[in-house]
């Protein structure tokens, strides 16, 4: 059961950062600032490329654990800490990456980002810390 959850928290730890990325580009798209889109400017697209890069390796991770999880594949702890860190890190990562190019408005009561913010870090927070599963992804890889 443990697997199975985390490998779903993965997937949706997935769609909270693709969701966040998704808020950002739309924002840095249509906020301009001197007479220029925001995202033309390297902070912005520098943090949603590294926001878009994280989501990717997440999702790959993602579907990989839940494919080992629902073929019982002998793999199947490896590949579901794995996803639960970069699942969780880019979905918490994604979020405080899309409040920093929203300047701000997407912690505010009028934009739905907190709410995704706060599910990525429970999500991130679930069964022990990214730190506690890097470990065990290590005593799996290295033990």
């Amino acid at each position: 059961v443990r697997r199975t959850a985390l490998a779903l928290l993965a997937c949706e730890a997935t769609g909270v950062a693709q969701r966040a990325l998704d808020l950002a580009v739309e924002y840095a798209k249509t906020r301009t600032q001197f007479d220029r889109p925001i995202g033309s400017y390297q902070g912005v697209s520098y943090r949603l490329a590294n926001s878009y890069m994280a989501l990717a390796l997440a999702r790959s991770l993602a579907y990989r654990a839940a494919w080992c999880v629902s073929v019982d594949d002998p793999a199947q702890d490896e590949a579901v800490a794995s996803a639960a860190v970069a699942a969780a890190r880019a979905a918490v990562g994604g979020c405080e990456n899309a409040i920093q190019a929203m300047g701000g408005i997407g912690f505010t009561w009028d934009h739905p980002l907190h709410r995704y913010y706060k599910r990525a870090q429970w999500i991130a927070g679930f069964d022990g810390s990214p730190t506690r599963h890097r470990a065990e992804l290590a005593d799996l890889v290295l033990g």
